[in-house]
């Protein structure tokens, strides 16, 4: 804290700092998910950037190499979203109250790449979910 400056006024300081930050890169995130969207109607994978490092940095691009594993790509295309999909059903209809974790075990994908579709059945009433079970639509 510097001479004559508060706590109040420091976090004031910071506050507003990072609400211009946010502003200035707000257009550049919105850009960026537009092509996303793209991208996917147009079957293009893309790696995600690396996460920022936790003391504000830029992060770097790991080095390749061979000790790195390649990054599996996304399952973005729409006829195997609905193979997962046809398949995410049919584990919740033979196993009711089956978890997302447990479903991707059974149909060998990550867990993280079912959780959108999940959102988007149970939107659809394809499926019901409560607490962390997964229902076939209809079981209450």
């Amino acid at each position: 804290m510097g001479e004559g400056t508060s706590l109040a006024d420091e976090v004031r300081e910071l506050r507003q700092r990072v609400a211009e930050r946010m502003a200035e890169l707000e257009p550049m995130v919105r850009e960026y998910e537009q092509l996303q969207k793209v991208a996917a109607e147009l079957g293009i994978e893309s790696e995600q950037p690396p996460p920022p490092a936790s003391d504000g940095a830029p992060a770097t691009a790991p080095a390749a190499g061979p000790a790195q594993r390649p990054r599996r790509p996304r399952a973005k295309t729409p006829a195997v979203q609905r193979e997962h999909a046809a398949r995410l059903l049919g584990v919740v209809s033979s196993k009711p109250g089956a978890t997302v974790a447990e479903i991707a075990a059974e149909i060998g994908v990550q867990p993280t790449s079912l959780y959108r579709l999940v959102r988007d059945l149970a939107s659809e009433g394809a499926l019901t979910k409560r607490g962390r079970g997964l229902y076939p639509a209809g079981t209450e």
